[in-house]
């Protein structure tokens, strides 16, 4: 299965929706010393393990996707591609995009805008991180 995941608020304890505060890119450096949420890390390298496919889908500039990279490997969080789609426009537009391009199977991202803007454009599997969390210590 591939499995698509936000960052901010989804893979990292603190949300952050730079589409509505629209900071310059370079004060959002700060976005890469936020804490993960291990459970969520810790989730996603069971299910790596299991041989599944993570890629990461961020909001976040694209000018921040080497330090981004870092980040994940610094918290050891498994990814096989990190995809920056920037801040402006409709994010659950541009994620979608990426949803389709990647042919991820499901979807995980904190913000429920993007949640219910994938859900209208007809892909269904999306789930909030409490939801999806809930859903694997269910399914273990």
């Amino acid at each position: 299965m591939i499995i698509g995941s936000d960052l901010d608020g989804t893979i990292t304890l603190v949300p952050f929706n730079n589409t509505q505060i629209h900071l310059p890119w370079f004060l959002a450096i700060w976005m890469a010393f936020m804490p993960p949420n291990m459970r969520m890390v810790k989730t996603l390298r069971r299910r790596q393990a299991r041989g599944d496919k993570i890629i990461i889908v961020s909001s976040r500039p694209w000018q921040l996707k080497g330090l981004s990279a870092w980040q994940l490997k610094l918290f050891r969080v498994p990814f096989s591609d990190l995809v920056l789609v920037g801040v402006g426009g409709d994010p659950a537009a541009k994620k979608l995009s990426v949803i389709r391009q990647r042919r991820i199977e499901v979807y995980i991202d904190d913000y429920e805008l993007v949640r219910q803007g994938l859900k209208e454009r007809g892909f269904a599997s999306v789930f909030s991180p409490q939801e999806f969390l809930l859903k694997e210590r269910k399914e273990a």
